[in-house]
């Protein structure tokens, strides 16, 4: 089962999804580092196409 798990996130890695990103950051953590976009608006980096009540999900603050 372990084994399907990793081949599975590694596959993904390579099509580039933000939900499989943060599942494999899940399993082992800091090992996924998904694409950040800056935002003005709330000055601060936040993940692409990733958002809650339609508001950015902020990752770091400047």
């Amino acid at each position: 089962m372990k084994k399907s798990v990793k081949i599975l996130l590694s596959v993904a890695t390579f099509a580039y999804d933000p939900y499989a990103c943060s599942l494999q950051n899940l399993i082992n953590p800091d090992s996924c580092n998904p694409n950040l976009v800056p935002n003005g608006e709330y000055a601060c980096q936040a993940l692409l196409n990733v958002r809650v009540n339609g508001e950015p999900v902020c990752v770091e603050y400047y």
